[in-house]
């Protein structure tokens, strides 16, 4: 408890009243809410994880898919750096601001200085050699994801679908630029093989397994 004095202001002003014993700030509830924040982050790491043999099938589908109906930017990241985004600044707008890595299941956070956002050692897997990637913190996770719009939110098996359908459409180019991008599909598929074989499957698996995800 607290007790406060009546003193009048010296200036003629209003009455104030002055703070005689210090609110202590709240250290407990605060610990408390931080489990809290750690192990939702923990548990939607782990809703990925549970699905890399699925997502490690997204960049050869985007492969497949991109020039039927259109190009698009997502498919071209999926299989040209095994990165797909799960969040933007806004629901339906802005920048992206959140990636999942398609080969791990890692969720990258943002690193540009406007974001106050860094990556620190701590926040960094290792796979072995020179291979390491970077992870989104607790907090930038559960504040980006916990309460995403489920209409907006990464679905592995839901893309998957789509990517599926959208290779069915025919390509809307003219029949050389058509044959001009097989030809460039067939490199990037050379490239995406390689980028896999950096990480292999049950590598990555093994090593999300030592850091105690029931995967």
């Amino acid at each position: 408890m607290f007790r406060l004095s009546n003193a009048k202001s010296k200036r003629g002003g209003p009455e104030f009243r002055e703070i005689v014993a210090s609110v202590e700030w709240p250290n407990q509830a605060v610990e408390n809410a931080d489990k809290i924040v750690a192990q939702a982050a923990w548990e939607i790491r782990q809703y990925y994880f549970r699905q890399i043999h699925l997502l490690r099938q997204i960049p050869y589908l985007a492969l497949e898919a991109n020039g039927h109906g259109g190009w698009l930017d997502e498919c071209g990241r999926a299989y040209r750096h095994c990165i797909m985004a799960v969040h933007q600044e806004e629901e339906t707008f802005g920048s992206y601001d959140m990636f999942i890595e398609l080969r791990s299941g890692v969720l990258i956070g943002a690193t540009s200085p406007d974001k106050s956002y860094y990556i620190t050692p701590a926040q960094t897997i290792q796979f072995g050699e020179n291979a390491s990637l970077s992870c989104a913190g607790d907090k930038e996770i559960y504040t980006k994801l916990a309460h995403q719009d489920e209409r907006f939110r990464f679905n592995v098996i839901d893309k998957i679908h789509y990517l599926k359908e959208m290779a069915e459409r025919p390509y809307h180019n003219q029949p050389e630029e058509v044959a001009d991008a097989f030809r460039d599909k067939e490199q990037y598929r050379l490239e995406l093989d390689e980028m896999m074989a950096t990480l292999p499957e049950e590598q990555v698996l093994d090593v999300l397994r030592s850091r105690g995800f029931d995967i």
